[in-house]
């Protein structure tokens, strides 16, 4: 259940919040903490362009994260931080497909513009690597 809650959380807050930004900012306008980029590339902007290689590389992460899913069903400790990556993989490779370019919005002004697809993604793996250091110590 948390695997499918996280992920369905992380994918819906996404797609409604750059549908919004989508909505109300065009490319490059900023207001408060936002500003709206399309980003065509990967995290920092980097290998813009390569449209093909993120679409691929996001269906292989999102069947690993269901590889994984299925592997350890048994432990709940694993399923919301697998179902938080599906969410954020999921939302960036609907952009991908559907856009043509990831929507990004969150703008700190010192770090890279980022979305909630991203959020979910640092935290699922974040999470992750908790768990397994923790089980390790323990």
């Amino acid at each position: 259940m948390l695997f499918w809650a996280g992920a369905l959380a992380v994918f819906a807050l996404d797609q409604i919040t750059k549908y919004l930004v989508h909505l109300r900012l065009t490319p490059n306008q900023s207001w408060w903490l936002f500003t709206y980029v399309q980003n065509r590339g990967a995290a920092f902007g980097l290998f813009q362009g390569k449209r093909f290689f993120f679409v691929v590389a996001g269906a292989l992460v999102i069947a690993l994260i269901f590889y994984f899913h299925s592997k350890f069903k048994s432990s709940d400790l694993l399923q919301l931080p697998l179902g938080l990556m599906l969410g954020g993989s999921a939302g960036n490779l609907i952009d991908r497909l559907a856009r043509r370019y990831v929507v990004d919005f969150i703008d700190f002004r010192f770090w890279p513009v980022f979305n909630v697809a991203d959020t979910g993604l640092n935290i699922g793996v974040g999470l992750l690597i908790l768990i397994f250091l923790l089980k390790k110590e323990g």
